[in-house]
């Protein structure tokens, strides 16, 4: 989700409708996404949610 960050932070959050240091909040701390949040992401990156789920839950099992 990290890689995220380097995507235009700024307009991500507002596109998600979060401050950008909530926004950042949630890089650093992925399982605080929503699903509404995640299907958003994969939206604007043209990516499947499915990808983006298995990443925040990656990276949730190694940073508990």
């Amino acid at each position: 989700m990290r890689l995220l960050e380097k995507q235009g932070p700024t307009k991500m959050a507002k596109a998600l409708g979060l401050q950008y240091n909530s926004y950042l909040d949630k890089l650093n701390n992925p399982q605080k996404f929503t699903f509404a949040h995640i299907f958003k992401i994969a939206y604007l990156c043209d990516l499947d949610p499915d990808l983006i789920y298995k990443v925040i839950k990656n990276q949730t099992f190694k940073n508990p």
